[in-house]
């Protein structure tokens, strides 16, 4: 008897030490690991039957998200509204890369995509959306939209705006920035008003690029009928809002809580827009004004990666997003988007596209697969 009391206080630290051994042969310390080998949107959960998908939280998030990627019907591209903006002193540098790639037919339907800029022109399969030609004459004899005013005359003259180095360019016209920030709250209004059966307004720039079946997939896990304004966060002049090179979504929940509240938000907004400088920021504010605030948990300002404001070779992959699904990069120049977008094509989305699968595919292809890291 008094053997047996003793082999069973032995075993317990047998058994213990055994598997503390056997979890260092099996770890690489010079690996950063993050559990669950698969990682989708949300909060853990049983897979689902319908998609074969699996749930868990992104690392260093606290969403109260459902429990299922699907309670919301799982979103495709007939959903959502893919809006880019432009402008007519970079139209031609940036965007045509984009119709070549991600806001190509193969990728998206031509009609769940507009192009709203400050200057009207047909290009490809569609044509800009001057969104600045109906705000009112007192804000547009503001100095601010002298540039506004130019693209007309220079383009009549066959003066280019865009820079391209070749014969009949200027210098490109400086200040084009400038407009972006009246162009915000109109290109929402607009969107909403004539895409109402949307159920998300999902905004780009045309230095941005998103990987739009993740974004489908996050977006998936929220409910478009509540206000939700989701992106990466940035904060200015004591708003917190999404920022706008980084890519952002607002459900039509949201869009009704605001623009469709009051028909002349835009015009309320006039003199806060005249006296701010970031259109995202000015955005965020009429926003806030009903009550629609910026993050994942009913407006918390929260954000889990995903939604990236910096230039690819900016970013610092590491432990906190290495298993995060990757929705965009800002700051993407034709020859970025042109990789990104066939590597897109090569991905079968059952699982998303993580940021490490990024590194591993992008930026260092040659890594040894057998490592994480």
């Amino acid at each position: 008897m008094a053997t047996t009391v003793k082999n069973n206080r032995i075993l317990p630290v047998l058994i213990i030490t055994a598997c503390l051994t056997l979890f260092y042969c099996l770890l690489d310390p010079s690996v950063e690991r993050f559990g669950a080998a698969t990682i989708l949107f949300g909060q853990p959960s049983a897979p689902d039957t319908a998609t074969g998908a699996a749930q868990s939280s992104t690392p260093g998030s606290t969403n109260s998200k459902p429990t299922q990627p699907d309670d919301y019907g799982k979103l495709t591209e007939d959903d959502v509204l893919l809006i880019m903006k432009t402008g007519s002193t970079t139209v031609y540098r940036r965007l045509l890369v984009h119709l070549l790639t991600s806001l190509s037919p193969e990728r998206i339907n031509p009609s769940n995509v507009v192009i709203y800029s400050d200057y009207a022109e047909t290009i490809g399969n569609f044509t800009t959306v001057n969104i600045l030609a109906n705000m009112t004459s007192a804000t547009q004899s503001n100095s601010e939209f002298d540039i506004y005013h130019a693209v007309p005359q220079y383009i009549a003259n066959n003066v280019y705006p865009e820079s391209a180095n070749i014969e009949g360019d200027v210098s490109g016209l400086d200040g084009g920035w400038v407009l972006d920030k009246y162009k915000f709250l109109p290109l929402m209004d607009h969107a909403g008003r004539t895409w109402p059966r949307a159920r998300w307004y999902v905004y780009m720039e045309d230095d941005t690029y998103l990987f739009l079946p993740n974004v489908l997939a996050y977006l998936s896990s929220f409910d478009w009928k509540a206000p939700h304004y989701l992106g990466s966060t940035a904060f200015k002049a004591n708003v917190t809002f999404a920022h706008g090179g980084s890519g952002f979504a607002l459900s039509r929940g949201a869009w009704e809580k605001s623009f469709g509240h009051n028909s002349q938000l835009i015009e309320d907004f006039d003199e806060y827009t005249s006296q701010h400088g970031c259109g995202d920021h000015i955005l965020g504010r009429a926003l806030n004004e009903y009550g629609v605030r910026f993050g994942e948990n009913g407006g918390d300002e929260q954000f889990s990666w995903g939604f990236n404001g910096v230039v690819l070779w900016g970013f610092a992959f590491k432990r906190a997003n290495w298993c995060a699904p990757l929705l965009s990069w800002h700051k993407a120049h034709g020859r970025d988007v042109t990789r990104y977008y066939e590597l897109e094509k090569t991905w079968d989305y059952q699982t998303p596209m993580l940021h490490g699968d990024f590194f591993k595919r992008i930026i260092a292809p040659d890594l040894d697969t057998r490592r994480e890291w």
